[in-house]
């Protein structure tokens, strides 16, 4: 004998044309599949007929708008899933190819929100080319992009937020900070925000950061490639990196050699009698360090000309150095693609996971890879300075 199936009762997802369970003969209940037939599929117009509420209600609840009261978003958003709504994927492809063949409208403004210190001006950094990249790419979406400064006289958190929020400016890109574990007090619920790299510590915000555990990968290979067995590794900065640098020497190294020849140079011995002290000992053939490494190497009196030095985290492709490129351009493209994606799904406020969007930088060999026991070519003395790094 057949087993008989009932189906339960739900008047108001019936009016939809939706019926979510089957009972079957053991009683176990099962969620009944949600046909493909786009004639039979969940719309909007069953969601707003449902909820009682026009469609463009329905749209905007969807992306969670601001104009939209919180206790409808979320009543809608319950609606949609009960009776089965997805949106139509082909639909979907259709208006992104719409948008792509056509320059976008105004959509409104993004925040980039900057922290300012004597030590620290982002426009001389490559946090510049982060602003820039991100900037041109908004731009496709239709956004335009304003800096608000943190450190301006007079503009409190909460007075930033209200002039935000009056201006009904959804999103914001966080600069960098002046310094490694940073907090910043503000209301994020009210705003789509990302940032970039690791220097904010509260809140765990979405970030974009370039691939740095990768890049000392790939340097280490490069100068083992090249012959070198002593490689060397110098930084202050890892702190502002997460120590992704060190993790990925003291890796790449470890599985290369079984075992570490030269010990990286702890952060608070970079100073000239620290680096030439470490050198000494350890006699490196080639050095992995900041973009300003050969001036530092002077300073500590060491033989440029017989070393090797490299850096993972190049500020431009061009730098007299050879290492990886961070690719600010495509880490602020990409920023602020994501950030206008998170605006469209309404997706605000402190997260309960944080993402972490990694940009794989570029191998730039400006100087050669001297094979080891050969005497490099002369290294010129005009490579950038500290002072050059910090117009950059």
């Amino acid at each position: 004998m057949k087993p008989r199936t009932t189906r339960k009762s739900f008047p108001l997802a019936e009016s939809g044309g939706y019926a979510p369970y089957l009972t079957l003969p053991d009683g176990l209940p099962t969620l009944e599949s949600v046909s493909n037939d786009p004639k039979q599929r969940p719309t909007q117009m069953d969601v707003a007929r449902i909820a009682k509420v026009h469609r463009s209600t329905v749209s905007l609840a969807l992306k969670r708008h601001p104009n939209i009261a919180s206790e409808t978003c979320d009543r809608i958003k319950k609606i949609a899933e009960d009776i089965g709504y997805l949106p139509d994927p082909m639909l979907t492809a259709l208006a992104a190819y719409r948008h792509k063949k056509h320059d976008a409208s105004f959509q409104g403004t993004l925040a980039w929100l900057v922290n300012t210190a004597p030590n620290f001006q982002w426009k001389k950094l490559i946090y510049r080319r982060f602003y820039e990249a991100a900037k041109d790419q908004a731009r496709t979406h239709g956004y335009g992009i304003e800096t608000f400064d943190l450190a301006e006289k007079g503009l409190s958190t909460n007075r930033l937020s209200q002039i935000l929020r009056s201006r009904n400016i959804q999103g914001i890109l966080v600069c960098p900070q002046p310094d490694p574990h940073m907090e910043i007090d503000f209301s994020w619920e009210h705003f789509s925000a990302i940032t970039f790299g690791f220097s904010l510590k509260k809140p765990r915000l979405h970030t974009v950061a370039p691939y740095q555990y990768d890049a000392a990968i790939i340097v280490v290979r490069k100068l083992y490639a090249a012959g070198h067995e002593r490689i060397g590794y110098l930084s202050i900065h890892d702190d502002r990196m997460n120590n992704h640098i060190l993790s990925g020497f003291l890796s790449e190294t470890f599985i290369a050699q079984k075992a570490i020849k030269t010990p990286p140079l702890h952060p608070t011995e970079c100073h000239p009698r620290g680096i030439a002290k470490w050198y000494k000992r350890y006699r490196p053939t080639a050095l992995i360090g900041p973009p300003d490494i050969e001036e530092r190497i002077r300073e500590a009196g060491l033989p440029v000309d017989e070393l090797v030095l490299t850096c993972a985290f190049l500020p431009h492709s061009h730098w007299d150095l050879s290492g990886v490129y961070e690719d600010a351009e495509q880490i602020g493209r990409v920023a602020a693609d994501n950030l206008v994606s998170m605006i469209q799904q309404g997706e605000r406020g402190i997260p309960e996971t944080f993402r972490i969007t990694l940009v794989k930088g570029k191998w730039i060999e400006n100087r050669p890879l001297t094979p080891f026991g050969q005497k490099p070519a002369l290294q010129s003395a005009a490579s950038p300075s500290r002072e050059a790094v910090a117009s950059i």
